[in-house]
């Protein structure tokens, strides 16, 4: 395996072993609560990488799901559901997260296979797969339909604003796009007419990704794991966002010489037992969204 490693000089402080995740202690893929889930001196048990192939065939098996448009059968909840749709069917919303987390994880995957191994690359693509299978089984989640739509219209809003600011940006880049200004225009109605929905029956919750994957650890393994995925997540998106702390007092990086004036240097690659944790909760979570959709579907 390649290690893409890269120097960076931090507070020697920083990186010890309290400092540290526990691999396994979520026990989202059968490790038992406070073992070791990655490379074992005892024989038969898995190391990280190990129990990361083992999820190649479900991967697979998601793969060809999105060869095609997932909806609602006949007269199911999930029919029902589409049919009250402003902007995005709940369906659709459900599915590009499942889809979106599985992407991801094969992201991972296709870099294993290449021999090729990153300290903060794998972890960028754990944390979007966490969002996009947590979102999916967020909207999905509730037996009560009316709550189910309430959290529909919230993830559609987060994806027409988002999308409104794209198309804007581009305007200011070439205002006389025409077909750029009919999308705007038909994005921005349909804005505006989920707000009107919103305000009619009197809804105020707002999108928050971190609440969104609380909840759905909560539902997907049970109620005790929102701070350990929501640590998953402020992990991750350290990585994303570039910030050094996330490489930091992981097994993948290590001190490479004497600390002098309460700084040292540090070599950040990438270990399986630092990301095996975030990778599980994302397969429990998108196969807990996939029972959801089919439920819903059925």
């Amino acid at each position: 395996m390649s290690e893409h490693r890269y120097a960076v000089a931090g507070l020697s402080e920083l990186h010890s072993p309290s400092a540290k995740s526990t691999p396994g202690a979520g026990c989202y893929l059968g490790v038992p609560a406070g073992r070791h889930a990655g490379p074992m001196t005892t024989p038969g048990q898995p190391s990280s990488l190990d129990t990361i192939r083992s999820t190649f065939p479900e991967l697979d098996a998601w793969g060809g799901r999105g060869s095609k448009v997932n909806t609602g059968a006949p007269g199911s909840e999930l029919e029902a559901d589409d049919a009250e749709y402003i902007a995005w069917q709940t369906s659709q919303l459900a599915a590009a997260g499942l889809m979106t987390a599985r992407n991801h994880l094969h992201a991972i995957r296709v870099h294993i296979e290449a021999g090729e191994q990153f300290g903060d690359v794998t972890g960028s693509l754990i944390r979007g797969a966490l969002l996009g299978s947590a979102q999916a089984v967020w909207i999905l989640a509730p037996d009560d339909r009316a709550t189910r739509l309430k959290r529909s219209r919230v993830v559609a809003l987060e994806v027409c604003e988002n999308h409104r600011k794209f198309l804007a940006d581009l305007l200011r880049i070439n205002p006389n796009d025409k077909n750029t200004k009919t999308v705007h225009d038909h994005n921005v109605d349909r804005l505006e007419k989920l707000e009107e929905k919103r305000e009619e029956l009197g809804e105020t919750l707002t999108y928050s990704s971190t609440s969104i994957i609380e909840q759905a650890a909560a539902h997907a393994i049970g109620k005790g794991f929102e701070t350990e995925a929501r640590a998953e997540w402020r992990r991750f998106s350290g990585n994303a966002h570039g910030l050094p702390w996330a490489l930091l007092g992981g097994a993948g990086t290590t001190q490479s010489a004497a600390a002098s004036g309460g700084l040292a240097p540090f070599t950040a690659g990438g270990s399986f037992d630092d990301v095996i944790n975030g990778y599980a909760l994302v397969i429990r979570l998108v196969r807990h969204g996939w029972e959801l959709f089919d439920r819903r579907a059925a």
